[in-house]
């Protein structure tokens, strides 16, 4: 489509940012703010999920995804294929859950986090924001800012900044 100024072009269609990665994610959309550019949601026919959960707009849902209930979707998120999503849970803006991942209920998960393949958030549990969880990873503790962690159970094996 070009680049962020070819975007002028586009100003009465719709869109959704696919990119996995929510830092550059977020990055893009930060920067096609400036072009007005209107996003829509995308949801796959094959998810379970109620509407009034997506709280944001530009929010991709592919096929397999099961949201329960009583859920809070950001802007721009990324539920990949199988993901499941238990009841409570708060996902921030610009997240990304990857293929067949796990979330149980009363998560809550901060700003630009990317949860990789079937990685697993057990109940209760709290993450911060720019947090990358590796992929299998079995989340048992609260995960602070800034961090990746990997493992079964998940450690924190590097603190980065935003």
């Amino acid at each position: 489509m070009g680049n962020l100024e070819a975007l002028s072009i586009y100003k009465n269609k719709s869109f959704v940012v696919a990119i996995g990665d929510p830092l550059l994610k977020r990055s893009l959309i930060e920067k096609a703010a400036l072009a007005s550019v209107n996003y829509v949601n995308l949801l796959s026919r094959h998810t379970v999920v109620m509407p009034e959960y997506l709280k944001g707009l530009g929010i991709i849902i592919c096929d397999g995804v099961i949201v329960t209930v009583d859920c809070t979707i950001g802007s721009h998120v990324l539920l990949n294929l199988n993901v499941t999503v238990g009841h409570d849970v708060t996902i921030g803006n610009y997240c990304s859950v990857m293929p067949g991942a796990n979330i149980s209920g009363n998560v809550t998960i901060g700003e630009a986090t990317l949860i990789g393949s079937g990685a697993v958030i057990l109940q209760g549990i709290t993450i911060g924001s720019n947090v990358r969880v590796g992929a299998g990873a079995v989340v048992t503790q609260n995960v602070p800012d800034n961090c990746t962690v990997v493992g079964v159970p998940a450690r924190i094996i590097k603190n980065h900044g935003k």
